[in-house]
């Protein structure tokens, strides 16, 4: 039973994986991107391959899957902690102001 459920969550962890890596692409190809477009691009790498290596590793027991699962994901989840600082420190948008009455 508790096999089950961790593997759910597993699964869940390889789309999120999926996610980052389509938000990084994003990051990367945008002007005013809030990391490195290398660090960006290096994301997208870890996100297809955190979400490979648990394909491989879960669904089809390749071996090698596993270890790439464990190293992408650190540096996926790296980026994404550079990615939440960068947001963090980027210039806010003022709200547009409302006309005065």
């Amino acid at each position: 039973m508790w096999w089950e459920f961790a593997e759910g969550k597993g699964h869940g962890f390889a789309f999120v994986a999926l996610a980052i890596a389509v938000i990084a692409g994003s990051d990367a190809r945008s002007r005013t991107g809030v990391t490195p477009a290398w660090s960006a691009w290096a994301a997208v790498v870890a996100g297809i391959g955190s979400f490979a290596g648990w394909v491989l590793g879960t669904w089809f027991g390749v071996a090698v899957g596993d270890p790439l699962w464990v190293a992408a994901s650190m540096a996926m989840c790296l980026w994404t902690l550079a990615f939440g600082v960068g947001l963090n420190r980027a210039p806010t948008v003022e709200a547009i102001p409302t006309p005065q009455a």
